[in-house]
């Protein structure tokens, strides 16, 4: 069977997976306005059930009727595709199903599972409440630009000094802070609390490199601060071999 005598769609909403098939009966043009039918139905019977999970997140947020969240509900409950979240693009047509798969932007922010919004909407939906956990008590979260990333020691976020809470200044891709997290950060235990963790050399010696490092190919500006890199590795170094011995 080739790829003109079908078309498939999988669908995740809420962390639920739906596959769509339509068998061609027609012509390609006909195969592609039936599939584009059976992905919107589906949709609309998939997201519908979940409704009130949306009212209740609302609600917890403090958003009024109006809100980003709300709104997304009642779209649901509507069975309405908007594109650019007007009320005009809520009545346009639902957008040509393609049969290629494509890759979500990295700017893009998980909302719910397999639900995508920009930065800016993504805020504005509360998914501020909404933590990556790279490791067990350690969390990323993208920066208020919304072009960075940081990870943040999650149990002492509510303390007295949350900037405190802060491993490494920003990363430039979700990616590179990730990478540093299972390369560098795997090996500490951060659900200790932030005292502890301080009163750890080895810990604050290896987020203090860190620091430095990414700040230094953050920008040619940070070039100044390589001295204390080349210091701070240099005692890390130090610090590895005496606990090694």
């Amino acid at each position: 069977m080739s790829n003109n005598d079908f078309r498939e769609t999988t669908l995740r909403i809420m962390g639920v997976e739906t596959v769509v098939r339509t068998e061609r009966t027609g012509t390609v043009k006909q195969l592609e306005a039936a599939h584009m039918k059976a992905v919107k139905a589906a949709l609309v019977e998939l997201r519908r059930p979940h409704v009130p999970a949306l009212r209740a997140r609302a609600r917890k947020v403090g958003e009024g009727r109006t809100g980003a969240i709300s709104t997304l509900a009642t779209m649901w409950e509507r069975g309405t595709f908007p594109s650019h979240g007007t009320d005009g693009a809520m009545r346009t047509s639902f957008p040509k199903v393609s049969s290629k798969p494509t890759a979500v932007p990295a700017y893009m922010i998980e909302v719910a599972p397999g639900e995508y919004a920009t930065p800016d909407a993504a805020r504005d939906m509360g998914a501020a409440e909404i933590v990556d956990e790279v490791l067990p008590g350690l969390e990323l979260r993208r920066c208020d630009d919304g072009a960075r990333w940081m990870l943040r020691h999650i149990p002492s976020l509510k303390g007295a000094e949350p900037n405190k809470a802060q491993v490494g200044p920003v990363f430039k891709t979700r990616d590179r802070a990730r990478q540093v997290a299972a390369d560098e950060l795997a090996g500490f235990d951060w659900t200790r609390s932030a005292d502890e963790l301080r009163a750890d050399g080895l810990t604050v010696l290896t987020v203090r490199v860190i620091k430095l490092r990414e700040l230094i190919a953050a920008s040619k500006r940070n070039a100044w601060m390589e001295g204390d890199l080349r210091k701070a590795e240099a005692e890390l170094a130090a610090r590895t071999v005496e606990l090694a011995a």
